[in-house]
């Protein structure tokens, strides 16, 4: 609950300054998510125009290499989550 309440303070924080960016997730960095399209005509969001703008998705970092399951993956997500928390 933390966590989503640090992410929701600094969206509000952007927010208040003015910034309203519509810049969905990319995996690629060529091309967007297929359910984005569905919703073009109300965000304005055109790849051909606006694919700079579009946010790289997180990732965890393996160092080892190794993909992470089930409540491994969850426990590293949280981690992660702490991490930003203590920033």
């Amino acid at each position: 609950m933390d966590y989503n309440a640090h992410l929701y303070k600094k969206a509000a924080e952007k927010i208040l300054e003015g910034q309203f960016a519509i810049n969905p997730y990319t995996e690629n960095g060529r091309s967007i998510a297929p359910y984005v399209q569905q919703h073009q005509a109300i965000t304005g969001f055109e790849a051909n125009y606006h694919l700079g703008q579009a946010r790289f998705l997180e990732k965890l970092d393996l160092t080892d290499g190794k993909r992470l399951v089930g409540e491994k993956l969850k426990q590293a997500w949280f981690e992660k989550m702490r991490e930003e928390l203590n920033r």
